[in-house]
């Protein structure tokens, strides 16, 4: 059984988030040239790539005041 809960993928890339982690998200990269050293690595991400996952990582603040009811509402819509 898998834990990773996909945010967004494709054939080059998977953006995903494991299930007993809230602290971090992971991207996976297919076939990408990178650098890596002791502590460091440098990884490039074309840019369809951080154009598909970069509207998915901000944190919906404004739901934050909603109780569940109105959460409730907002789905069944």
């Amino acid at each position: 059984m898998s834990t990773k809960c996909t945010i967004a993928h494709d054939a080059s890339f998977h953006f995903y988030q494991e299930m007993l982690d809230d602290d971090h998200v992971y991207l996976e990269l297919r076939t990408t040239q990178f650098e890596a050293r002791y502590g460091h690595v440098v990884i490039p991400i074309p840019v369809h790539i951080w154009e598909t996952i970069r509207p998915l990582g901000g944190v919906r603040l404004d739901l934050v005041d909603k109780d569940d009811s109105e959460l409730l509402a907002m789905v069944d819509v």
